[in-house]
């Protein structure tokens, strides 16, 4: 649930949630096993939950590609959401040295349409894991 809160975060950060990002979000919930009611719930509680990182790096590279993709949902980068995402990594240990090149690989993969495991393979050399 955690994860979820982290995608909510990123995708209220520019003040708006528009309906790209909560079909994103939605389609990321379903495929988690999470209702639609679920999800409302999780954004009326989202200050309660608390954080729980993955245990394998690929896990966290995953939430992260995830935040990504709902932070350009709405066809725009804010600064807030990206500073957001650049948090994220940071709290799932990912050496912020390497954090900015890493999220504009990752954005430039899913702009190109990348299929989400060569991203995740790519990002995870990247980051040497």
């Amino acid at each position: 649930m955690s994860h979820l809160n982290n995608l909510i975060a990123v995708a209220l950060a520019d003040g708006t949630l528009d309906q790209t990002e909560w079909d994103r979000l939605a389609t990321i919930a379903a495929n988690r096993g999470v209702s639609q009611e679920e999800l409302h719930q999780i954004r009326e509680e989202a200050e309660t939950i608390k954080f729980v990182a993955p245990a394998s790096h690929r896990d966290k590279i995953f939430q992260i590609y995830e935040l990504v993709e709902v932070m350009i949902a709405d066809g725009r980068v804010d600064q807030e959401e990206l500073l957001i995402c650049r948090k994220l990594a940071e709290k799932l240990s990912i050496h912020p040295r390497i954090i900015t090149d890493m999220l504009a690989r990752m954005l430039q993969l899913i702009r190109e349409d990348k299929d989400p495991e060569i991203i995740i393979d790519e990002i995870c050399a990247l980051t040497n894991h």
